[in-house]
């Protein structure tokens, strides 16, 4: 094992860890929206991208900043999602004539998968490690699955890492479409 430099240098090495950061799609800067931080859209606490009132960004395209430090608040799944209710409220509310809340992130916690039979995790003030870790970060994996799409998209979701799946229907698993899930999980499959 190992990595290769793009100078064609080997470094081995039994364990790689790879960091990459998150930058936002180039296009983003071709549309001219005002970008900082690695290529991320500029928003204000409602995520509306600045000088475009009704225009958002969320998720990893957006540059939120914390509002004690105004350092930039990490791009995760967990706050992309409460980004998305965030700007989904403020549309309904400006639709409504009502005035729009600023978005606030709170990171409940975070898990990290460490191959595939360890972890690490916090939640508040309690502390996870080894195989519990990982089977909280597959929990929250799920869970999230069922608040989208309930139990079609979690079965989806097993049936297609199953290794069956990926021999015997390889030509079906890009276009997976919900319902399927279910009908196959009912033949045995």
């Amino acid at each position: 094992g190992g990595i290769t430099l793009s100078s064609g240098q080997k470094i081995p090495s039994r364990t790689v860890i790879w960091t990459g950061g998150v930058r936002g799609l180039e296009v983003l800067e071709r549309w001219r929206l005002p970008v900082g931080a690695a290529g991320r859209v500029k928003v204000n606490e409602f995520l509306e991208v600045a000088g475009l009132p009704g225009v958002y960004a969320l998720g990893d395209s957006a540059l939120v900043l914390n509002e004690v430090t105004q350092q930039p608040v990490a791009p995760s799944a967990q706050l992309a999602v409460a980004q998305g209710e965030a700007v989904a409220r403020n549309i309904f509310a400006r639709l409504k004539g009502s005035m729009a809340t600023a978005y606030r992130p709170h990171l409940a916690g975070e898990a990290v998968s460490l191959g595939s039979s360890s972890g690490v995790a916090w939640i508040g003030s309690w502390r996870f490690s080894g195989q519990p870790a990982l089977w909280l970060k597959k929990f929250i994996a799920k869970r999230y699955l069922w608040e989208t799409g309930g139990l079609d998209l979690v079965l989806t979701n097993i049936s297609v890492r199953s290794e069956t799946m990926r021999q015997d229907f390889p030509q079906c698993l890009p276009d997976f479409r919900p319902g399927e899930a279910a009908a196959l999980a009912k033949a045995g499959n």
